[in-house]
């Protein structure tokens, strides 16, 4: 039987013949002695894997937190993480990226939309006699209650005026124009550029948008002849048709980003030419965020049409005159002369009386009638 099977190496030392043979080399292999003071490569290895298993193990349970085993692991939100750095509006953004613009985003300290309100709040506040903090309301234009240090209360004036005199200053005359506490606040970013404005129009149904540059007015004839229509169909659009077409908040008008009118068609955007020989980036207000782009940029992306004319200066504001005061110090002025009468001899009344009297019959010397007085 051994024999059989032997020539192929897998018979035992038993089998005899031509299995002898293969017998041999069936048999166990002897294994090779180590060297003496040398450590069993095979067993070390052995017995040092659960060792670096545990070690591993240690290392990666190092960082994490531990936790009793009957507590429960906390549910994870399927909610995306809040987005990180500036954002403008999302339809703003689709079109930035859609356009491929570098654009610079920059959040901004105080928007014209708060400091509306907040000065609708105040007009509130001293209709109802509560004090205002002037401080406060007028930022950086008047401090305290210095703008009322030289106006004196009238005599007899009840203490409820008193306190609604102190806090005047909240009134147009004393406050600053919105646009310009607008400017003051985010100086750091409108120093960077050139600050433009957005006026939104409608004619006939189509959407126009003028951009503008700042402390200018749209010239509405300029304006009728590039789109050709007759100056009575151009219309200012209302805030608020704006914010509900667009979703936006009030007072929040870019130039780009806005939805197409009822037949599909893109609102038309014209730019006054002096816009094209700015060299600083051109800023925009866009809520809590402002944007700054290149010249080449914008009109490559936007594709907006250059007129000229299109903006002009605003007219100076006249500055309301200050009430005289009355002091009894100061003595009144006297009255101008009166012109003398042609007859001579005839006595003139020195003073003209507010009361209308009757018409005397002046008598010159003679005893006969001169003239007649008023």
């Amino acid at each position: 039987k051994g024999g059989g099977k032997g020539g192929r190496g897998k018979g035992t030392a038993k089998g005899g013949g031509k299995g002898g043979a293969g017998g041999e080399k069936g048999a166990p292999e002897r294994r090779r002695e180590r060297t003496p003071g040398r450590p069993d490569a095979g067993g070390d290895r052995r017995q040092q894997k659960p060792q670096q298993q545990q070690q591993q193990q240690q290392q990666q349970d190092r960082g994490r937190k531990r936790r009793p085993v009957e507590q429960e692991p906390r549910p994870v939100s399927d909610a995306a993480p809040p987005q990180r750095g500036v954002k403008a509006l999302p339809e703003v953004e689709a079109f930035l990226a859609r356009h491929r613009l570098r654009c610079q985003r920059v959040r901004l300290l105080k928007t014209f939309r708060g400091i509306i309100y907040g000065q609708q709040k105040r007009k509130k506040d001293v209709a109802n006699g509560i004090k205002v903090d002037n401080g406060n309301a007028n930022a950086g234009a008047v401090q305290g209650n210095d703008a009322g240090a030289g106006v004196a209360a009238a005599p007899g004036q009840p203490v409820a005026d008193k306190i609604t005199a102190e806090s005047k200053p909240v009134g147009d005359a004393k406050e600053p124009p919105p646009w310009e506490q607008y400017v003051r606040a985010n100086s750091k970013f409108v120093k960077t550029g050139h600050f433009l404005h957005t006026v939104a129009w409608e004619v006939n149904g189509r959407y126009v948008l003028a951009v503008i540059p700042h402390e200018h007015k749209v010239d509405q004839e300029r304006l009728a002849k590039a789109i050709r229509e007759p100056p009575k169909a151009i219309r200012l659009r209302k805030l608020q048709d704006i914010a509900k077409q667009t979703g936006w908040p009030v007072f929040v008008c870019p130039p780009f980003g806005h939805a197409k009118d009822r037949e599909g068609r893109e609102p038309v955007l014209l730019v006054d030419a002096s816009v094209t020989e700015l060299k600083k980036p051109l800023l925009f207000d866009c809520g809590t965020i402002g944007l700054s782009l290149s010249v080449s940029d914008f009109l490559r992306s936007t594709g907006a049409s250059c007129v000229e004319g299109l903006a002009i200066p605003q007219a100076p504001k006249k500055a309301a005159p200050a009430p005289a005061l009355q002091s009894a110090s100061v003595a009144s002025p006297e009255p101008a002369p009166e012109p003398e009468s042609s007859v001579a001899g005839s006595p003139m009344a020195a003073e003209p009386t507010k009361q209308e009297a009757p018409p005397k019959l002046l008598v010159d010397s003679e005893g006969g009638p001169a003239a007649m007085e008023p």
